[in-house]
Protein backbone atom coordinates (compact mmCIF):
# COMPACT_ATOMS: atom_id res chain seq x y z
CA UNK A 1 0.00 0.00 0.00
CA UNK A 2 3.09 2.29 0.78
CA UNK A 3 4.58 1.26 -2.38
CA UNK A 4 1.47 2.75 -4.34
CA UNK A 5 0.45 -0.24 -5.50
CA UNK A 6 -3.13 -1.31 -3.57
CA UNK A 7 -4.49 -4.35 -5.67
CA UNK A 8 -1.05 -6.26 -3.94
CA UNK A 9 -1.75 -4.95 -0.90
CA UNK A 10 -5.02 -6.24 -0.42
CA UNK A 11 -4.30 -9.68 -2.54
CA UNK A 12 -1.89 -9.91 0.00
CA UNK A 13 -4.27 -8.83 2.39
CA UNK A 14 -6.65 -11.35 0.93
CA UNK A 15 -4.66 -14.21 1.63
CA UNK A 16 -3.94 -13.61 4.90
CA UNK A 17 -7.28 -13.59 5.89
CA UNK A 18 -7.42 -16.71 3.74
CA UNK A 19 -5.24 -18.28 6.15
CA UNK A 20 -6.40 -16.89 9.17
CA UNK A 21 -9.57 -17.95 7.96
CA UNK A 22 -8.43 -21.91 7.55
CA UNK A 23 -6.63 -21.84 11.02
CA UNK A 24 -9.48 -20.79 12.94
CA UNK A 25 -7.98 -17.44 13.74
CA UNK A 26 -10.82 -14.60 14.41
CA UNK A 27 -8.24 -12.58 16.06
CA UNK A 28 -6.53 -12.04 13.53
CA UNK A 29 -9.07 -12.22 10.73
CA UNK A 30 -10.30 -9.11 12.38
CA UNK A 31 -7.20 -7.39 12.32
CA UNK A 32 -6.90 -8.13 8.76
CA UNK A 33 -10.28 -6.89 8.22
CA UNK A 34 -9.63 -3.59 10.55
CA UNK A 35 -6.20 -3.43 8.12
CA UNK A 36 -8.29 -3.54 4.96
CA UNK A 37 -10.78 -1.39 5.96
CA UNK A 38 -7.99 1.27 6.87
CA UNK A 39 -6.67 0.87 3.37
CA UNK A 40 -10.18 1.01 2.13
CA UNK A 41 -10.94 4.30 4.20
CA UNK A 42 -7.31 5.98 3.07
CA UNK A 43 -7.97 5.12 -0.97
CA UNK A 44 -12.05 7.06 0.11
CA UNK A 45 -13.70 4.05 -0.71
CA UNK A 46 -15.87 4.05 2.61
CA UNK A 47 -18.30 1.81 1.82
CA UNK A 48 -15.87 -1.00 1.18
CA UNK A 49 -14.01 0.11 4.51
CA UNK A 50 -17.55 -0.06 6.28
CA UNK A 51 -18.30 -3.00 4.80
CA UNK A 52 -14.34 -4.95 6.57
CA UNK A 53 -14.92 -2.92 9.88
CA UNK A 54 -18.19 -4.33 10.21
CA UNK A 55 -17.03 -7.81 9.26
CA UNK A 56 -13.95 -7.69 11.91
CA UNK A 57 -15.87 -6.26 14.60
CA UNK A 58 -17.55 -9.49 15.61
CA UNK A 59 -14.16 -11.29 15.18
CA UNK A 60 -12.38 -8.67 17.28
CA UNK A 61 -15.13 -8.44 20.34
CA UNK A 62 -14.03 -11.61 21.19
CA UNK A 63 -11.13 -12.12 20.54
CA UNK A 64 -8.95 -9.25 21.02
CA UNK A 65 -7.67 -6.42 23.54
CA UNK A 66 -9.73 -2.85 24.27
CA UNK A 67 -7.15 -0.78 21.71
CA UNK A 68 -7.97 -3.06 19.04
CA UNK A 69 -11.52 -3.00 19.46
CA UNK A 70 -11.78 1.27 20.22
CA UNK A 71 -10.14 1.92 16.71
CA UNK A 72 -12.03 0.11 14.97
CA UNK A 73 -14.64 1.12 16.25
CA UNK A 74 -13.68 4.67 15.52
CA UNK A 75 -12.87 4.03 11.84
CA UNK A 76 -16.22 2.72 11.23
CA UNK A 77 -17.44 5.61 12.90
CA UNK A 78 -15.31 7.86 10.78
CA UNK A 79 -16.14 6.07 7.54
CA UNK A 80 -19.89 6.08 8.49
CA UNK A 81 -19.54 10.44 8.97
CA UNK A 82 -17.61 11.05 5.87
CA UNK A 83 -20.88 9.17 3.98
CA UNK A 84 -23.45 11.41 5.36
CA UNK A 85 -24.33 8.40 8.17
CA UNK A 86 -24.38 10.29 11.25
CA UNK A 87 -26.94 7.70 13.27
CA UNK A 88 -24.58 5.33 12.75
CA UNK A 89 -21.78 7.14 13.35
CA UNK A 90 -23.11 8.01 16.39
CA UNK A 91 -23.65 4.46 17.72
CA UNK A 92 -19.99 3.65 16.84
CA UNK A 93 -18.83 6.31 19.25
CA UNK A 94 -21.38 5.73 21.53
CA UNK A 95 -20.22 2.44 21.95
CA UNK A 96 -16.47 3.57 21.64
CA UNK A 97 -17.04 5.91 24.87
CA UNK A 98 -19.07 3.24 26.74
CA UNK A 99 -15.25 1.05 25.90
CA UNK A 100 -13.45 3.44 27.52
CA UNK A 101 -15.50 4.29 30.50
CA UNK A 102 -16.12 0.24 31.07
CA UNK A 103 -12.59 -0.02 31.06
CA UNK A 104 -11.38 3.11 33.15
CA UNK A 105 -9.46 4.85 29.81
CA UNK A 106 -10.29 8.37 30.47
CA UNK A 107 -8.40 9.72 27.14
CA UNK A 108 -10.82 7.02 24.70
CA UNK A 109 -13.58 8.46 26.59
CA UNK A 110 -13.15 11.87 25.80
CA UNK A 111 -11.87 11.21 22.10
CA UNK A 112 -15.07 8.70 21.90
CA UNK A 113 -17.08 11.77 23.07
CA UNK A 114 -15.53 14.39 20.92
CA UNK A 115 -16.00 12.46 17.82
CA UNK A 116 -19.47 11.88 18.65
CA UNK A 117 -19.43 16.17 18.69
CA UNK A 118 -17.59 15.92 15.36
CA UNK A 119 -20.52 14.15 14.09
CA UNK A 120 -23.46 16.12 15.58
CA UNK A 121 -21.60 19.31 13.95
CA UNK A 122 -21.48 17.75 10.88
CA UNK A 123 -25.27 16.47 11.09
CA UNK A 124 -26.58 19.82 12.15
CA UNK A 125 -27.32 19.27 15.68
CA UNK A 126 -25.04 22.17 17.40
CA UNK A 127 -26.94 22.04 20.77
CA UNK A 128 -25.63 17.63 21.34
CA UNK A 129 -22.31 18.52 19.44
CA UNK A 130 -21.73 21.36 22.60
CA UNK A 131 -22.78 19.13 25.10
CA UNK A 132 -20.22 16.33 24.24
CA UNK A 133 -17.58 18.70 23.89
CA UNK A 134 -18.20 19.82 27.05
CA UNK A 135 -18.37 16.38 28.40
CA UNK A 136 -15.20 15.68 27.02
CA UNK A 137 -13.37 18.79 27.83
CA UNK A 138 -14.40 17.98 31.49
CA UNK A 139 -13.18 14.18 31.13
CA UNK A 140 -9.39 15.67 29.86
CA UNK A 141 -9.38 18.55 32.61
CA UNK A 142 -9.39 15.58 35.19
CA UNK A 143 -6.18 14.09 33.47
CA UNK A 144 -2.68 15.05 33.93
CA UNK A 145 0.63 15.04 32.38
CA UNK A 146 -0.70 13.18 29.00
CA UNK A 147 0.14 14.74 25.85
CA UNK A 148 -3.04 13.17 23.77
CA UNK A 149 -5.40 14.38 26.67
CA UNK A 150 -3.63 17.73 26.01
CA UNK A 151 -3.74 18.16 22.42
CA UNK A 152 -7.22 16.41 22.51
CA UNK A 153 -8.19 19.10 25.61
CA UNK A 154 -7.11 22.22 23.32
CA UNK A 155 -8.29 21.07 19.91
CA UNK A 156 -11.72 20.90 21.68
CA UNK A 157 -11.10 24.10 23.88
CA UNK A 158 -10.34 26.28 20.14
CA UNK A 159 -13.59 24.96 18.55
CA UNK A 160 -15.63 25.94 21.55
CA UNK A 161 -14.22 29.26 21.56
CA UNK A 162 -14.65 29.37 18.00
CA UNK A 163 -18.44 28.55 18.51
CA UNK A 164 -18.55 31.14 21.18
CA UNK A 165 -16.99 34.29 18.68
CA UNK A 166 -19.42 32.50 16.22
CA UNK A 167 -22.36 33.20 17.98
CA UNK A 168 -21.51 36.42 19.30
CA UNK A 169 -20.88 37.49 15.73
CA UNK A 170 -24.33 36.18 14.60
CA UNK A 171 -26.25 37.77 17.63
CA UNK A 172 -25.10 41.13 16.46
CA UNK A 173 -22.94 42.28 19.63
Amino acid sequence: MLTGKPKKAFDCLDVSLEIARKAGDNREQGIILKKMGGYHKNLKDYTAAIEKYERGLPKIRKFTVLPVEYSLLENLGNAYMEIGGYEKSQICFRHARTLGKKNADRFMEAKALWNLSITCQKSGDFTDALSNAELASQICSGIQDNDAIDKLAEEIKEWMIKRVEDEIKDSGL
